[in-house]
């Protein structure tokens, strides 16, 4: 399965429970392999998501430095992949339901 596949079916799921999907595009704004998306609950939650493919795929060199920093801000960040998504999935939806 495609990436693009992959995380469109995903976010669907969210959005149909009333989440807001922000799309983090590479600009000068958004910094060198800031995770791909927010996701932004109804009750306030919001977390951060970078999708791959699977779990052998390629990460870049900036975005477990992301991953972690944000982590350490108190952020939930993850890397979201086939293989844990379901985990993923449950989590969030926990933490952002009303």
């Amino acid at each position: 399965m495609l990436e693009r596949d992959f995380k469109r079916k995903e976010q669907e799921k969210l959005k149909e429970k009333g989440w807001v999907i922000i799309q983090c595009v590479a600009s000068p704004g958004v910094p060198k392999c800031f995770p791909d998306t927010i996701l932004l609950a109804p009750n306030g939650y919001h977390c951060l998501i970078e999708w791959k493919k699977g779990k052998n795929a390629k990460r870049q060199p900036l975005q477990p430095y992301w991953n972690a920093k944000l982590n350490g801000m108190k952020h939930d960040t993850f890397f979201a992949e086939p293989e844990n998504i379901q985990e993923i999935l449950s989590e969030i939806l926990k933490k952002g339901s009303l």
